[in-house]
């Protein structure tokens, strides 16, 4: 079994943003144009009214060496391409959260005898944890469960095709600035969260993980396989229990107006010449997602050939 993520990763006393925001695109996937033909797909062809074109690509923290197929992908639309959009710089940072120890009871606390014995069962099993487990929040509890057995992202998938382009030379874009991204991050109460964390939530997450193994382990290979129709009926069973995701710590309706802008004047107003574009895959999919927005405007929507 694959072991839980290391401790200096999900700090018992704290919850990592990071690890928070960058779990939300395995978690809000929905039905995309591709996937609703149940077809697997990452990457999608984009034409404009006249000849421009690029490929947009729906990235997540991945660990390059677990899907070399994609980087190749990725590595030849770079290849093909003139010019790099990225939706925000690297060093984008999300508002604080903070959880208020003297507030919270330990969810085991909360749990019945069976459901307490199964989680301290998977988290004794890690040497970090095993001396907490008693005083985990309810809101560590589900985090550390949706990302068990997950391997640690770097090098990502992303950063690794990025770099391929700036050996070769390309102008990269941003397609949403620092200062506009910091205006939509939003400060969550993560006490007022860990309150929503009960009997049932953590019991679901149990039974999901008896169904398919490490939970986070099992959207990873999903991932890594192009599996976004799985991924969606995955997501679509999270949300239904009142799973929390992490796409609270940015307003992400207002992020994805953002990048439709950025990517219609791109198809609209720019020559023939091919970009290649990346953004979040949670972003880009379902009825109100980036992929459904740029095909309303008449941005003709495919699978690369």
């Amino acid at each position: 079994m694959p072991a839980l993520p290391p401790a200096p990763e999900l700090k018992p006393s704290t919850v990592s943003r990071r690890q928070l925001f960058g779990l939300a695109a395995a978690l809000a996937l929905a039905p995309s144009l591709a996937t609703a033909a149940g077809k697997k797909a990452l990457f999608w062809q984009l034409r404009g009214p006249g000849e421009a074109n690029g490929v947009l690509f729906g990235y997540e923290r991945i660990n390059a060496n677990l899907a070399p197929d994609v980087v190749a992908d990725g590595n030849g639309y770079v290849d093909a391409a003139k010019q790099i959009l990225v939706d925000v710089g690297p060093k984008v940072v999300l508002p604080k959260s903070n959880l208020d120890r003297k507030a919270i009871t330990p969810i085991l606390k909360l749990l019945d005898a069976q459901t307490a014995d199964r989680l301290r069962a998977i988290f004794s099993t890690s040497p970090q944890l095993a001396s907490v487990v008693d005083t985990l929040s309810g809101v560590e509890a589900t985090v550390l469960l949706m990302g068990e057995g997950q391997h640690r992202p770097e090098p990502t998938v992303g950063g690794v095709i990025m770099g391929s382009a700036k050996q070769k030379g390309l102008a990269v874009r941003q397609l949403v600035s620092d200062e506009e991204f910091q205006e939509l991050g939003r400060n969550v109460d993560l006490t007022a969260i860990n309150r929503a964390i009960d009997q049932p939530k953590i019991a679901y997450l149990l039974e999901t993980r008896h169904r398919v193994g490490p939970i986070g382990a099992h959207l990873e290979k999903l991932y890594v396989q192009r599996q976004s129709d799985e991924l969606q009926r995955f997501n679509e069973d999270v949300r239904l229990h009142g799973i929390p995701t992490p796409g609270l710590w940015v307003d992400q309706p207002k992020l994805t107006g953002l990048l439709l802008a950025r990517l219609t004047d791109q198809l609209r107003t720019i020559g023939p010449e091919p970009f290649f574009a990346m953004a979040p895959i949670s972003l880009l999919t379902g009825q109100q997602g980036l992929l459904a927005a740029l095909a309303a405007r008449d941005i003709a929507v495919s699978l690369p050939s």
